[in-house]
């Protein structure tokens, strides 16, 4: 019925509407579990491989991402072989090894080599929420192309609410491109 309403509701398009669970049972708790700011694979060598590292502005605790901060030495191509000590090889669930560390600090096995030797230790404190990480990756990605179609003449700001957020993004996004020829906000 919930999700009934919400769909009636969404086909008015109003904004602001709103459907809560009504009698329902509460939710199950929620543990929560680490997360580094980065997209984590299985590799071919049982171990499990760093792709990608959200960038992150780490001057806001809520955009901070993990294996930028200062002093932490974790690359894309980088193999995490193990977390506090347990080896990630025959692990099925990466996160696992994660779960209930959000905030904690744990100490990643890193190395470049698929043998895993040569490892080094890092002592990060892993996030809540990569929401807002990836959020500010597809802004800067669509920003990117936005300028490489446009040759630099067109600057590009997404406005995610008229709340705190949209504020927020449209001042730190209008003045570093307001002498461009067009803005797509």
């Amino acid at each position: 019925l919930n999700f009934l309403l919400t769909e009636m509701g969404s086909e008015l398009m109003a904004g602001h509407v709103y459907v809560d669970r009504g009698d329902d049972p509460p939710p199950v708790t929620r543990m929560d579990g680490g997360l580094l700011g980065a997209e984590i694979m299985a590799d071919a060598s049982g171990y499990f491989r760093i792709t990608k590292i959200f960038p992150g502005e780490n001057w806001q605790d809520n955009f901070r991402s993990p294996l930028t901060e200062p002093g932490v030495r974790a690359k894309v191509g980088d193999l995490i072989v193990a977390v506090d000590g347990h080896s990630t090889r025959g692990v099925k669930n990466f996160y696992e090894l994660l779960e209930g560390k959000a905030t904690r600090v744990v100490t990643l096995s890193i190395s470049s080599r698929a043998d895993g030797s040569g490892a080094h230790d890092e002592r990060v404190r892993p996030i809540r929420s990569e929401s807002n990480l990836r959020y500010l990756d597809w802004v800067q990605s669509r920003r990117a192309l936005v300028n490489k179609l446009s040759g630099g003449r067109i600057g590009y700001i997404h406005v995610p609410n008229t709340a705190v957020e949209g504020n927020r993004e449209l001042f730190k996004g209008f003045y570093q491109q307001a002498n461009k020829d067009a803005l797509v906000i």
